[in-house]
């Protein structure tokens, strides 16, 4: 495709990225070649397409090339149309490089330019937990369970938050709510069969003697 009119690249924004994801999904070794070729034409013809350089970081991310996939998620996150799987993305890269500050940079920049994702809130509370930041990872954490009511990961993080917010006496300060949290994410996760994480937390609270 060749573009010189302003009009010509606004109709290669949505062209190119229509081809580029026909292919990804024949994929076959021939198609393979055909989408790094065109999206490199697009890159080329449209340097700004939030897309193009996403698109790339994406490939990279499914291959594991977290740090070559990083500056092209960063080049997507600039622009102003840039959708939200690509902050998403930037966030899920970054973490898995050790990158937690700049993680939760992608997360928070996500939450101010897109509605709430329970995805987002619970990558929020989790990391803001590591960092012992309990406060603002309880809300996140409580803001993910309320959108998504079936998400055992972040009701289990949440008790792990709620474990962690102690009274000036070194005491739990919601108790019950904790208890509850632990006893919501054990059941769900047992309905959605995910067992070995089940069981972690009967185990947990019978190696103490409490009843969940």
């Amino acid at each position: 495709m060749q573009s010189n009119s302003q009009g010509d690249r606004e109709l290669l924004r949505w062209a190119y990225p229509c081809l580029i994801i026909a292919l990804d999904r024949a994929v076959i070794t021939q198609q393979a070649r055909d989408i790094e070729r065109r999206t490199q034409e697009f890159i080329t013809q449209v340097p700004d397409s939030s897309f193009a350089w996403g698109f790339i970081g994406w490939k990279q991310a499914l291959q594991g090339l977290w740090t070559d996939a990083i500056p092209n998620f960063e080049k997507a996150a600039r622009y102003p149309q840039a959708a939200a799987w690509v902050l998403k993305n930037l966030g899920i890269a970054r973490e898995q490089v050790q990158n937690i500050p700049g993680a939760i940079q992608a997360y928070e920049a996500y939450n101010q330019k897109f509605p709430p994702h329970a995805f987002i809130q619970f990558r929020l509370g989790t990391l803001l937990g590591r960092q012992g930041q309990w406060r603002p990872a309880q809300s996140y954490l409580e803001k993910a369970v309320q959108l998504q009511p079936d998400y055992a990961e972040a009701h289990h993080n949440l008790a792990w938050v709620l474990f962690n917010l102690k009274d000036r006496k070194g005491q739990i300060e919601n108790l019950r709510e904790m208890r509850s949290a632990y006893r919501t994410s054990f059941e769900l996760y047992s309905q959605q069969q995910k067992f070995a994480l089940a069981q972690g937390i009967k185990q947990a609270f019978q190696v103490i003697d409490v009843e969940m």
